[in-house]
């Protein structure tokens, strides 16, 4: 934590990629919660795809998890009041950080034009 990512030279944005535990079938719905079954998991991509672009990118990177990334209906851990003062804890220590939240808009052929960009660049050959 204490990272100044105003001073990242590159931004990474991951969008809608589901992280989480995996769901037995539903017997008499198997479209339910489909994306949640193993085979549709994508953790060891992902990881991979991190490591790739800490490997290309030289200098400070900004990971942007946008979207739909964590789904916590399924989440593995359970909580009691009796963590609720340490997660306060952690709370307290990021809000005093006072990080800056940066927002920026585009249009749709802007946001089409950045997201080809950066898949060109990312599936182009390095040495």
């Amino acid at each position: 934590m204490g990272t100044d990512f105003t001073k990242a030279e590159h931004t990474l944005v991951v969008s809608d990629i589901h992280l989480s535990d995996a769901e037995p079938a539903h017997p008499k719905k198997p479209l339910w919660k489909r994306y949640k079954r193993a085979k549709h998991f994508i953790d060891k991509s992902f990881k991979s795809f991190l490591e790739t672009m800490s490997t290309r990118i030289s200098g400070p990177i900004e990971l942007v998890l946008n979207g739909d990334i964590f789904d916590f209906d399924s989440v593995g851990i359970k909580v009691s009041e009796t963590d609720f003062p340490k997660i306060e804890e952690e709370m307290a220590k990021i809000i005093k950080e006072d990080l800056p939240i940066l927002k920026g808009e585009m249009t749709v052929k802007e946001a089409k034009k950045f997201f080809n960009t950066i898949f060109a660049w990312v599936t182009s050959p390095r040495q």
